[in-house]
């Protein structure tokens, strides 16, 4: 099984793949919680050029947000899109949310291209936040 991991709000962050899909383990102190994604394998985090892209927003109490793809991009897409062949790319996208220490996932999932070191603009990152209704 496959894994990418990464820190923020306190919280170790592992995605791994599965047969079926893909699960989040949140690792905090002596607490290990595990969340099954409403994404398909393969499954990544976004990254910039300084690793996973987090976004915080202090004004709503939210310590980060956190952008995974998943899914697989068909090869007419890629093509499409000009991406490279051995880029790690997919078409689903699913946030996490960490707000008052606790982490939430969305509910919902966004089909859009993503590739593993394209970053999000952080638009992307708060229109998460806003239609998960944790924006005040």
């Amino acid at each position: 099984m496959e894994t990418q991991s990464t820190w923020a709000g306190g919280f170790r962050l592992i995605l791994q793949q599965a047969e079926t899909g893909c699960l989040l383990q949140a690792e905090r102190k002596s607490s290990v919680l595990t969340f099954p994604l409403a994404l398909s394998a393969p499954c990544f985090f976004i990254s910039g050029d300084e690793g996973v892209h987090v976004e915080s927003y202090p004004d709503w109490d939210i310590q980060a947000v956190i952008i995974m793809a998943g899914g697989t991009l068909p090869s007419t897409t890629r093509a499409a899109w000009n991406k490279d062949p051995a880029e790690p790319c997919g078409n689903q996208l699913q946030a996490i949310i960490m707000q008052h220490g606790q982490l939430h996932l969305t509910g919902r999932v966004d089909h859009a291209v993503a590739c593993k070191t394209e970053d999000r603009d952080e638009k992307a990152f708060r229109t998460f936040v806003y239609d998960s209704g944790f924006a005040r």
